[in-house]
């Protein structure tokens, strides 16, 4: 009988301390993915909407080189979600949170580059909005990166329409979710030019 008691003791202490764990705020839930937002005008924030729509994404952080702008998307998305976003004072500061998931880069190509390779270093999952062609010259430093992450890479075109965007959001979803196999648009199979 004293052996049940110890038991049942035990498991009781395994259930609270195991309970405990799943309900730490900076963790995501699962199949809720915390997206940081890195841009500076409606292109990012049309993207940002786009995750938020789907009920699997919240953003928790926004970085811009424009802090105004980037007070502004807090403002806007706050009322959306149950967690306001901190709007972050670098890029690095973004990169170092432990609960960010995706990475969401949304700014103009010579912007966005490097603040992509930085992205990789930390291993994140990034969606990146890229203008359709880039050289080759352009596009292999970004592929070789992409090959150190363990995150996934989407990319998205900001000359694509609405329903593009919302589709390319949809499948990289999908994909972290386990739910499909492949990505639509990786970063690896994106058009380069003989510019």
């Amino acid at each position: 009988m004293w052996y049940r008691r110890i038991l049942t003791a035990g498991l009781l202490v395994l259930c609270f301390f195991g309970g405990a764990a799943q309900g730490v705020d900076d963790i995501s839930p699962m199949a809720i993915y915390n997206v940081g937002l890195v841009g500076r005008d409606t292109c990012g924030v049309a993207v940002l909407n786009r995750f938020l729509s789907t009920g699997e994404a919240r953003c928790v952080a926004v970085w811009s080189p424009d802090e105004a702008w980037s007070r502004a998307v807090k403002e806007e998305v706050a009322p959306l979600q149950s967690k306001v976003p901190e709007v972050c004072a670098d890029y690095a500061d973004m990169l170092d949170r432990r609960d960010l998931d995706i990475v969401l880069i949304a700014l103009p190509e010579a912007q966005g580059l490097p603040l992509f390779l930085q992205a990789c270093d930390y291993d994140k999952s990034i969606y990146i909005e890229l203008p359709i062609h880039l050289s080759a010259e352009e596009i292999a430093p970004l592929v070789e990166a992409s090959h150190t992450t363990s995150g996934a890479v989407q990319v998205g075109c900001h000359t694509t329409d609405p329903g593009e965007t919302a589709g390319c959001v949809e499948n990289m979803l999908s994909y972290l979710n386990g739910q499909t196999d492949s990505l639509s648009s990786p970063i690896d199979k994106i058009s380069v030019s003989d510019k």
